[in-house]
């Protein structure tokens, strides 16, 4: 054992997992099956498990294996390094010439990890940033399941926050500029260099470097949404707007904002009131104030260092400082001045709300407080007359009769107050999030907003409506009137509006979140305590499953077909009739075939356990087939392939073309003949019902028939007889 209290043993075994959960199908639909959820028994440790992709076999004495060469040891956590629901654990990464403690960061199922933005935090080079050594999934015993997971070499000593939440410091100037400005300025530069955003710059994500008292080292920024966990005061007023799950990468610009709060919460004395303000009440401070002013308070502060913060913290993304003026400012030269904040100021109120109102950004803030009254003013012209005369701003006004006409285009419904509100104040504030029933959506974080509804289960038919209205597409027209690039992000949500408007599986919410984050992993019902990312994984996912006979019934639900819509478009789009077939038999022959199509992608030899699990509910299938020869040599073909673990050749057996068309035409002959002898039948029926007259007019044709063949008889006797000049008689 080394001195961060992990074992080495040579053989790992894999550990019994807890609390999976089998799917139990109750009901058939048109546009999939539908599923409830039973407790099952955990994943057993007899078996040899599934493969992840970063390692999860668990030696005797219970560390994980991660990688080639990384353990973690899950008995020894690491509270300074934790951060709710991310739990962090020590490690090892077990080099040949020496080995190197790490810690390890142990992500959530309810928070979409950054693990696309791993190789480039990988690729930075600064003191200042911990060292990623490996990223991927690992079976995690503690949870029974697979996670994501970043393992960092643990250059970072103490805390230089006793509580995560307490991150007002008091330090003095001198300590501030000397320790954290020195430790940290020039990892923006890195940042720049690669385009990296971290997001998660705050005095409560900082740590003492090893060893050391006099450097700091910045903390993980990749295990959650970027901003997940930063609080609003180090958030710009933008980004802080956005629930925390939602608030998307941002740029450097945001970071170096940051810089400038945790420099200032770092030098400010305690303000528990400024502390135990709410999110939103921050952003409204700083909105009123600036944010300067709310975050350096009333603390002294050198000339040049309120310059350095007043740069950072411009609450103008244009006129704040970049990476290069901070490196200028730190190498004794003067940034080129910036203007402060001007926002223009109205003639005359406007009474809105209670409220009178001079400037766009306050009657922006309430508009959510009154939709209906909002939007009777805007209808009835109130609004235009004091943008155009009383504020006499051409471009707003602008903004708003061009939202104000895109949404009466749309018609009016119950949804329609709420649809002006938000499409208005897009145009009055474009640079702000959209804001739809009191909800802030960020146009790139949305997807992780909506990631984290579905893992909650929480209701998520405020997206349907976001998406299907098309506000992001009227958001992205007022922010086109500034020449902010957008066209991607046009294609995007337009996609995302067409899939909602599409109830069968492949499209939906489900498409739209799949479409939009390349990061989530699929949230399928049916693959929980699995992190699947791409087809293979999610095949191999199911082959585990029905190894341990914990799979359902039938593999795909709508999350794996709009995910593999997106990641493996060639193996699914073919069957979606299928896959949204009200019948079973499609239905089953829709899951085998693009299982098939996952197989021969990936080039997997032998699923054995998938092709018996499909192999049980193959009745339906069968049936479709007459002709009870052909029956039994599909059933058969079937069998076999099922027994070598081809899906290939079983979808052939069933999906051939010749021996279909055959069965169909013998099926076809065989009902008409069936339909002429029923109509026989019938006659004959009909005939035996009058009893009396039954039989008499085939007796008398009979009789008929007998008449005439003595007559014939006679006749021709009669002939020959007159020919050879005898008489009959």
């Amino acid at each position: 054992m080394d001195s961060s209290g992990l074992f080495f043993p040579g053989r790992s075994v894999r550990p019994a997992a807890v609390g999976l959960r089998r799917i139990k199908p109750v009901r058939m639909t048109g546009i999939g099956v539908e599923y409830t959820m039973t407790d099952s028994p955990p994943r057993g440790a007899e078996s040899q498990g599934r493969s992840s992709s970063g390692g999860g076999g668990a030696s005797a004495d219970g560390s994980v294996a991660f990688g080639k060469s990384v353990r973690i040891n899950p008995r020894q956590a690491l509270p300074a390094f934790s951060a709710d629901p991310v739990a962090a654990y020590a490690a090892v990464d077990q080099q040949p010439e020496r080995t190197v403690s790490c810690v390890a960061l142990i992500c959530s199922p309810d928070a979409v990890p950054r693990r696309k933005s791993a190789s480039v935090y990988k690729s930075l080079d600064d003191p200042g940033l911990l060292r990623l050594v490996h990223s991927g999934t690992v079976l995690w015993p503690l949870a029974g399941e697979e996670r994501h997971a970043f393992v960092y070499e643990n250059s970072a000593g103490e805390a230089i926050c006793k509580d995560r939440r307490q991150i007002f410091l008091g330090w003095r100037q001198e300590r501030t500029m000397e320790i954290a400005f020195r430790s940290l300025f020039k990892i923006f530069l890195e940042m720049k260099r690669q385009d990296f955003f971290h997001g998660g710059l705050s005095p409560a994500n900082l740590f003492f470097r090893k060893g050391s008292d006099k450097s700091l080292v910045l903390g993980d920024g990749l295990s959650a949404p970027a901003g997940f966990f930063q609080s609003a005061l180090c958030e710009t007023i933008e980004r802080g707007m956005v629930d925390p799950a939602g608030r998307g990468p941002g740029t450097i610009a945001d970071d170096l904002y940051a810089f400038g709060a945790t420099l200032a919460l770092v030098m400010r004395e305690t303000d528990p009131d400024l502390l135990s303000k709410s999110r939103m009440e921050v952003v409204k401070r700083k909105i009123e104030e600036g944010s300067y002013a709310v975050l350096t308070g009333r603390e002294r502060l050198s000339n040049p260092v309120q310059e350095l913060l007043r740069g950072l913290l411009h609450d103008d993304p244009a006129q704040r400082w970049s990476a290069d003026d901070l490196q200028n400012w730190a190498d004794g030269k003067r940034p080129d001045p910036r203007q402060p904040m001007k926002r223009k100021k109205a003639g005359r109120a406007l009474n809105f709300a209670g409220k009178n109102h001079f400037f766009t950004h306050t009657l922006a803030l309430d508009i959510s407080r009154d939709p209906a009254g909002f939007s009777k003013i805007a209808d009835d012209g109130q609004l235009e007359q004091w943008l155009s005369r009383s504020l006499d701003d051409k471009e707003t006004t602008d903004r708003f009769q061009m939202a104000l006409n895109n949404t009466k285009n749309q018609g009016r419904d119950k949804s329609y107050d709420e649809l002006v509100s938000t499409n208005i104040r897009s145009a009055l504030m474009p640079d702000w999030p959209l804001e739809f029933k009191g909800q802030a959506f960020a146009m790139d974080g949305v997807d992780t907003a909506l990631a984290a509804s579905f893992v909650k289960g929480e209701d998520i038919r405020i997206y349907h409506e976001v998406f299907d209205k098309g506000l992001f597409l009227n958001h992205l027209f007022m922010k086109e009137g500034q020449n902010s690039a957008g066209a991607k992000w046009l294609k995007k949500f337009d996609d995302c509006r067409l899939f909602v408007r599409q109830m069968r599986a492949g499209y939906g919410l489900e498409r739209c979140l799949y479409s939009l984050n390349q990061n989530v992993h699929c949230l399928s019902p049916k693959l929980k305590g699995y992190f699947v990312t791409n087809g293979e994984e999610m095949i191999r996912a199911f082959e585990h499953m029905a190894e341990r006979n914990k799979h359902p019934e039938l593999f795909l639900d709508r999350h794996s077909v709009a995910f593999l819509c997106e990641l493996d478009a060639r193996c699914v789009e073919g069957f979606l009739y299928e896959l949204n077939s009200p019948e079973k038999h499609k239905l089953i022959l829709g899951n085998l075939k693009t299982l098939a199509q996952l197989q021969r992608r990936y080039k997997i030899a032998q699923l054995p356990n998938i092709a018996r699990a499909l192999l049980e509910i193959m009745g339906p299938v069968y049936e479709r087939f007459h002709d009870r020869s052909i029956r039994g040599n599909i059933e058969g073909q079937v069998k076999s392939a099922a027994r070598a673990g081809d899906l290939n050749g079983m979808a052939a057996a069933l999906d051939n073309t010749e021996v279909t068309s055959k069965d169909t035409a013998n099926y076809k002959k065989a009902m008409m003949e069936y339909y002429n002898l029923s109509v026989e039948a019938q006659t004959i029926t009909e005939r035996m019902k009058n009893k009396e007259s039954y039989g008499l007019s085939d007796a008398h044709e009979f009789a008929a028939m007998v008449s005439a063949t003595i007559a014939i008889i006679l006749m021709i006797l009669t002939a020959v007889s007159f020919a050879a000049g005898q008489t009959i008689l």
